[in-house]
Order: C-alpha cells, then sequence, then structure tokens
C-alpha cells in the first residue's frame, strides 16, 4: 500500500477528488440511471480545469506536472 500511496501523491488532487466521487457514485448506481445532474457532469468537469491544462502542457514539453489543486 505505501507503494500506491507514494505514486498516487504526485497526481492531480483534483481528478483524484472527482475519481473517488465517481467511483461513489457508481457504487451507489452501478446501473447510471437516475444521476443527478451534478453527478451526470461530473466526468467532463476536469477538462476545464487548470490542473487539466497543466497536464496537457507538460505532457507536450515532456516534463513533470506541477497541479494545483485548481
Amino acid at each position: 500500500m505505501n507503494e500506491m500511496t507514494a505514486r498516487m501523491v504526485n497526481l492531480a488532487p483534483l481528478a483524484q477528488r472527482w475519481h473517488k466521487q465517481m467511483l461513489h457514485t457508481l457504487l451507489r448506481k452501478p446501473d447510471l440511471i437516475d444521476l443527478t445532474p451534478e453527478e451526470d457532469m461530473l466526468p467532463d468537469v476536469i477538462f476545464d480545469s487548470e490542473d487539466y491544462a497543466e497536464g496537457v502542457r507538460a505532457f507536450l514539453e515532456k516534463r513533470p506536472p506541477v497541479f494545483r489543486g485548481r
């Protein structure tokens, strides 16, 4: 578990939070029926974040990303 935790520390905090929310939704509503508007939009929210733009820039520039949780 410590190895996984160490790898996750440098990942985008917003993406981790949203993935956790999506997982909780999936566990409660595995058929994905009757999603609230917020639950339905969640997978697309990340694309509007500064962290997403930073991840794309870092990939194109072949450098590690610096995520700020925004």
